[in-house]
């Protein structure tokens, strides 16, 4: 497999890629296909399809000992693009906006967690170690949109949990999250009508860490 340039994947979490398109080139152009990464077996992702215009893709990437991601071995020669994800990202271009959370972009491209910011002085992790991003070097920072259920039906959080949501009698919107332990097991019930208005910042900074949610499609 040929790899990107960029190596974009080295420096992104599987929360952080998940659910994230892709293009693949393969065939030396002749084939393009662009697909939304999607988690599989362990902590991988790839395509949902793993036959795709006969030719097997299924996992493309895999959780590496660091917790960044690794290329996975690949019957055919390919190409892989991160493609924007500008829908789900605000740009932050003013040193003094920038927060613990957001995600820096270097002059390079590379992506890295913000650990913190404090006095226009950015610490990011880098494979594990906390590193001051010189003000030479950043270009700019992504913080994610919160993605929050807003509607009944079931849901997937960024780290692939899984929630239900549902309107009561009153019309509150709730959300609930199962967990498995041995069997399914519900949690605790959350209403987020409010959070979704911004009047309840603590339930909201709590979702914020799981975004962002996707609604699981069911085919009946």
């Amino acid at each position: 497999m040929a790899e990107n340039a960029t190596r974009f994947w080295r420096t992104m979490t599987f929360r952080q890629l998940n659910g994230r398109r892709v293009r693949l080139t393969a065939h030396n152009g002749e084939l393009i296909l662009e697909i939304k990464l999607a988690p599989g077996f362990g902590r991988s992702l790839g395509s949902r399809q793993n036959l795709i215009a006969g030719m097997k893709f299924g996992e493309l990437f895999h959780e590496g000992h660091d917790g960044f991601m690794e290329l996975s071995r690949q019957n055919a020669d390919i190409e892989i693009e991160l493609l924007p994800d500008k829908p789900t990202y605000e740009t932050i271009t003013d040193r003094d906006e920038i927060r613990e959370g957001d995600i820096a972009v270097a002059k390079d491209g590379n992506h890295y967690p913000i650990l913190g910011a404090n006095d226009g002085r950015i610490t990011i992790d880098v494979y594990g170690q906390s590193i001051t991003l010189s003000r030479e070097n950043f270009d700019h920072s992504l913080r994610p949109k919160l993605q929050l259920p807003d509607h009944p039906g079931l849901w997937r959080d960024g780290e692939d949990n899984l929630y239900e949501a549902w309107k009561a009698n009153s019309g509150i919107l709730f959300l609930r999250q199962s967990r498995r332990n041995g069997h399914w097991i519900s949690g605790d019930v959350i209403p987020i009508d409010r959070a979704l208005e911004g009047e309840d910042s603590v339930t909201l900074a709590e979702l914020a860490k799981q975004s962002p949610f996707t609604e699981i499609e069911v085919n009946i």
